[in-house]
């Protein structure tokens, strides 16, 4: 019982101003005289206060809880007790719903993104544990592909490129709190088209390695996640920050907004680029649906807009 630990009082809540003024002035008054012991109380007849059924107890409601929260009722407004229990089941599926996201066994992303040039990117990747266990430390696998489509000049001349990667990993996650971590490498295969100056086109083949590490931290108000990677196929490292907040909450279940920013970097030694822009994230049943667009700079290719798509979805 909470009181046999310890406790020399409680007030659950729901309380009214009323019953918190009266527990306050009755210790107020015993600090001024030698409080008795909870038993010698007991043994001069003084009663102890009940305790809660929660309390050590099997779980039940307390009809005295809904008398406290029934005389918070202001004349002429709304039923407040039923509008508190509405809201909470409402709220109740939503958190729910976070809940197995959070401990979802893995999760599938993709995306596509195009600039004003025609230029894109777009991608496709699966990641799974490989273990059931409940510890903060994880080990994943995961898959990943993508294809970048682009243009650049060679000694004046516009030339197209495709290139196309797969890249499966191994990873570990680590998990503290909100915040999970998470690390992974592999190999990564390449395939790389571009026009010939003469006519034609070239077609390659690499292989090479792949590291990527990331930090997350989601909560209900918003989230925060940064990325950076890099492949030894022409020293090429790509980052991201990300951070989004809550602006618009359903009580519905669908369809609660965040808005967020967007800051990307890549490059190597013979080319950059920068990104940055808005972001809209819509949760739509089990799904993440990312909306974003934005401007990029480039030392060699042209600046300008960018839009995109984002799909995230746990399992």
């Amino acid at each position: 019982m909470c009181l046999a630990v310890g406790m020399d009082d409680y007030l659950s809540k729901p309380y009214t101003h009323q019953e918190l003024r009266a527990i306050v002035q009755r210790w107020l008054a015993m600090s001024h005289s030698t409080a008795p012991s909870l038993s010698e109380g007991l043994q001069q007849g003084t009663s102890a206060p009940s305790v809660p059924p929660h309390c050590g107890g099997p779980v039940i409601l307390e009809p005295r809880a809904f008398d406290a929260i029934r005389a918070l009722q202001r004349n002429g407004r709304p039923d407040f007790l039923a509008r508190l229990i509405a809201k909470y089941v409402a709220s109740s599926t939503e958190h729910m719903v976070s809940i197995r996201r959070a401990v979802a066994a893995g999760d599938v992303f993709t995306g596509y993104q195009i600039d004003h040039q025609g230029e894109y990117y777009t991608y496709l990747g699966v990641r799974t544990p490989l273990t059931s266990s409940e510890s903060n430390l994880q080990p994943f696998i995961q898959v990943m592909g993508a294809g970048l489509g682009y243009a650049f000049k060679d000694n004046g001349v516009k030339r197209d490129a495709n290139v196309q990667f797969t890249t499966p990993s191994l990873g570990l996650k680590y998990i503290q709190g909100p915040w999970n971590f998470i690390g992974f490498a592999g190999p990564q295969f390449r395939w790389k088209q571009q026009d010939r100056p003469t006519g034609g086109r070239t077609n390659e083949s690499d292989v090479g390695v792949y590291v990527q590490g990331e930090a997350f931290r989601w909560h209900e108000q918003g989230t925060f996640h940064a990325i950076v990677s890099y492949t030894d196929l022409d020293n090429f490292v790509w980052s991201r920050l990300r951070a989004t907040r809550l602006v618009h909450k359903s009580e519905q279940g669908c369809c609660s907004t965040y808005l967020g920013w967007d800051l990307a970097g890549m490059g190597n030694k013979d080319f950059y680029a920068v990104q940055t822009g808005p972001l809209v994230q819509v949760p739509v049943d089990r799904f993440y649906l990312t909306l974003k667009s934005g401007y990029q700079y480039t030392q060699t290719f042209q600046s300008g807009a960018y839009g995109g798509v984002e799909l995230y979805f746990p399992f």
